[in-house]
């Protein structure tokens, strides 16, 4: 693979599973991304000194994340294959932090750096993924004066925005980021039912309450080394949306001139999450901790631990459905999108 290309898919597992991994341990909900939130969502109300820097120790964090708590975190995410030097040092500055990672004072939970290494075909080294507190950052102390609740519902309208963009409803994405329908046709979002879900390719599963659209492929790869023999493959895409979208994006709610209030959004986001959000218990490796070294010789390092959270998004695999050689996997997130993706042989 491309040297390139290498670093952009370390930079994207550096992302995904740190998120991941967060959203299934720690009851995280939704992430904005900080540069949006600051520049965007809450412009004319965050006084920022100094303009985010792209590189270094004044960078922006990656994402302000909320939790099935409604508590606030700032997390930079980082990902490699080459090489595991500052994960090492993280590892070292971050040996002593508990597994469910220290708070800090103010309006922000905690402040993270989340990094991965993922090792090379036949490496010797395991996959790790390490947490550690990076330095304060200036213009989220600043962005913290806004308090909480109004931080959090800009994290949250930053994150429906990206999820609608996703399933391919960009025009409903531009109008809860900029709440105007001002650089867009108003009826992709005034008559959402009839004319974005349609136009998207969404129809309505009434027995599932969701707008369900399906994209299918089929492709020959090679059968493990010998490229000389291929196999058949079907991969079947779901992306489905809750059917209630249709209340905010209406005439009802979206006025003439466009503009969709976003307290109306707000209001939208907290419903949604209330009738997800559950408490859930998961299972965590626990550091043992011994009185001196002598004690701790030949003995194990961790022991298994439970404890529960709150969260909203759920998952499912192959094992769960019980598909057999099918391999299939799907997320629903806090606000009730889900992706369904069912990959399976064919003679």
């Amino acid at each position: 693979m491309d040297p390139h290309q290498k670093t952009i898919l370390a930079d994207d597992f550096g992302v995904g599973f740190t998120c991941h991994y967060l959203v299934d341990q720690h009851g995280f909900e939704d992430f904005g991304d900080t540069n949006y939130v600051i520049k965007h969502m809450l412009k004319g109300k965050a006084l920022l000194k100094k303009p985010p820097k792209k590189r270094g120790a004044a960078k922006s964090p990656d994402f302000i994340a909320v939790d099935g708590l409604g508590r606030l975190h700032v997390l930079e995410c980082k990902g490699t294959q080459s090489s595991r030097t500052y994960l090492k040092k993280a590892m070292e500055k971050g040996r002593d932090q508990k597994l469910n990672i220290s708070s800090t004072r103010g309006t922000f939970k905690t402040s993270m750096v989340g990094g991965l290494y993922v090792p090379l075909h036949k490496a010797r080294a395991d996959a790790e993924l390490v947490f550690l507190d990076p330095e304060p950052n200036e213009e989220l102390i600043e962005l913290g004066k806004l308090g909480r609740r109004t931080i959090a519902n800009a994290v949250r309208r930053v994150s429906l925005s990206k999820m609608l963009s996703s399933v391919g409803l960009w025009q409903a994405a531009t109008t809860v980021f900029d709440g105007t329908t001002e650089f867009i046709d108003p009826r992709f979002v005034r008559d959402i039912k009839n004319f974005g879900l349609r136009f998207a390719g969404f129809e309505l599963n009434s027995a599932a309450d969701r707008y369900e659209r399906e994209v299918e492929y089929r492709s020959f790869e090679p059968r493990g080394r010998d490229r000389s023999q291929l196999d058949g493959y079907m991969t079947r895409l779901k992306l489905s949306v809750p059917e209630n979208i249709t209340d905010l994006f209406s005439k009802d709610v979206i006025s003439e001139k466009g503009v969709l209030p976003r307290s109306v959004v707000d209001q939208w986001i907290g419903e949604a999450l209330s009738k997800r959000r559950r408490k859930y218990e998961v299972t965590y490796q626990k550091k043992i901790v011994y009185e001196n070294d002598r004690a701790a010789a030949n003995q194990p390092l961790y022991k298994e631990a439970h404890r529960k959270i709150k969260g909203s998004w759920t998952e499912s695999s192959e094992a769960e459905m019980n598909l057999g050689k099918t391999d299939y996997s799907s997320v629903t997130t806090g606000q009730g999108f889900s992706l369904e993706i069912e990959r399976r042989r064919f003679e």
